[in-house]
């Protein structure tokens, strides 16, 4: 890992160094911080600027190194680190959700922009991974996860699509099921304001044709139920945290994460600072740990996944701790001190990602 790489909150012996993806054993050997943030040393590197409780060194923005060597910032010795002006996201698993968003409430965004936007987005991000072909691989299944994994590469997932540049238009759906995008956000659009119209159903049944996940992260909560009751297929929240630990209209009831065990879907935990703290104090892991404990507690083990919010807005505030991908250990390491099991940690970190993907196209 490159070095000053490090930026999360220091415990009195130092950060381990970071595992394999696939084990945990050293995690386990690390001792449980003593406190939450603000109470426990931490090293702050030559020429950085003091630091005020509870915030990183640096002006509350971590610092990186200066972009790798090579013909793209990801071609470095470590893609889990985001050199500094870049915003790729990577993910513990080795596998990598890429948002092809377009904004549904632009003034004077019309149906034919939205699909065109959105049309652009598939093609930069099908651009950039085929640019890097050692570090990325385009897939568009758990068996493409898979062998990506294997290989050494980051599995590369297209999604989620707006609901708004669908057009009104299942042809439009199934245009962009060929391009590869294996997700769908339902929020934003017309037919899913309060709960479905009849054309909303329709597409959450051609979805489920295709094998295109639903997610229902943002949807208002009649949405969430009448899609539960509609499909049979796993859902996902690709970006929700526990409404009840933090009031944010991204974050997801507990209602709705009781049906989620049922359903085998999945709700990606958020790292985004504003849907996981409490109290208008930092956000720290101590907080995202909170939320992924409490997921599981009602969803149950099969159903909690982690979504780090990185690089979805420049100059955004990261949570103590998690403030990108080289940091996965240590919410690893404290949820393995809270009691966690390997096969549970396995299945928050790719497991259950993987099977909602392959049961995506339910019977």
């Amino acid at each position: 890992m490159p070095s000053g790489a490090s930026r999360v909150p220091e415990r009195s012996h130092g950060r381990p160094s970071a595992p394999p993806v696939r084990g945990f054993r050293c995690l386990r050997r690390t001792r449980r911080p003593a406190s939450r943030p603000g109470t426990h040393p931490r090293r702050v590197r030559p020429g950085s600027r003091p630091c005020a409780a509870g915030r990183p060194a640096g002006g509350g923005r971590p610092q990186h190194p200066g972009p790798a060597a090579g013909p793209h910032p990801l071609a470095g010795p470590d893609v889990r680190v985001r050199p500094a002006g870049h915003r790729y996201p990577a993910h513990p698993g080795r596998r990598g959700r890429h948002p092809v968003l377009v904004p549904a409430d632009r003034p004077g965004r019309h149906r034919d922009s939205a699909v065109s936007a959105t049309l652009d987005r598939i093609d930069a991000v099908s651009t950039l991974i085929a640019s890097c072909p050692e570090v990325l691989r385009l897939v568009t299944g758990a068996d493409g996860m898979a062998e990506a994994r294997d290989s050494g590469r980051i599995a590369s997932l297209l999604g989620p699509v707006a609901a708004a540049a669908l057009a009104d238009s299942l042809g439009t759906l199934r245009a962009y099921h060929a391009l590869g995008v294996r997700s769908v956000t339902v929020a934003g659009a017309h037919w899913t304001a309060t709960g479905l119209t009849p054309f909303g159903e329709s597409v959450i049944r051609e979805m489920k044709r295709l094998g295109v996940l639903v997610d229902v992260s943002g949807a208002a909560e009649e949405t969430m139920d009448r899609v539960l009751a509609v499909t049979s297929a796993p859902v996902i929240l690709s970006r929700s945290a526990a409404r009840v630990l933090t009031d944010h209209p991204d974050n997801v009831c507990d209602d709705i994460l009781r049906r989620l065990r049922t359903n085998r879907g999945v709700c990606m935990v958020s790292f985004a600072p504003d849907q996981v703290c409490r109290d208008d104090q930092p956000a720290s892991l101590w907080d995202v740990a909170d939320h992924v404990e409490h997921v599981r507690s009602l969803a149950g083990p099969e159903s909690v996944g982690l979504a780090g919010s990185y690089g979805t807005a420049v100059g955004a505030p990261h949570t103590i701790g998690l403030e990108d991908a080289s940091c996965y250990p240590n919410l690893i390491a404290e949820l393995l001190h809270r009691d966690w099991s390997e096969a549970d940690i396995a299945a928050l970190t790719w497991g259950n990602a993987a099977r909602v993907v392959r049961e995506a196209k339910a019977p």
